[in-house]
């Protein structure tokens, strides 16, 4: 097993599993979003959630299919440190698990 299939298969299913979550139920996920972006929860916080976890899901599927893996870790890797920049000031931890996984990103995206 490659060093790149690891690393596509671990960051294929994190945001995979987290989209499919956050379809179920993105009340708890609400609490990961300061206070000061709450207008960015257009039209409505159901829509943007739904929105956020499509985004989660195709990338999961994109990477664990490998199809343009350099291009879709690429992309994952800037979403991952968007939302690290976003939740360092609600949950340090999340952010940094999501800036320890965005350098695993760009690190496949290098590979």
């Amino acid at each position: 097993m490659s060093a790149e299939l690891i690393l596509r298969i671990g960051l294929g299913i994190m945001p995979l599993a987290f989209g499919i979550d956050q379809l179920r139920d993105f009340r708890p996920w609400q609490a990961f979003v300061p206070s000061s972006l709450t207008w960015i929860q257009w039209p409505s916080k159901k829509a943007f959630w739904t929105s956020h976890a499509l985004i989660n899901i195709a990338l999961g599927l994109v990477l664990l299919s490998g199809f343009q893996t350099r291009i879709a870790a690429l992309v994952t890797a800037a979403w991952l440190g968007i939302i690290a920049l976003v939740t360092v000031s609600t949950d340090w931890r999340v952010a940094v698990r999501d800036a320890a996984l965005c350098l695993a990103a760009i690190a496949l995206g290098l590979l």
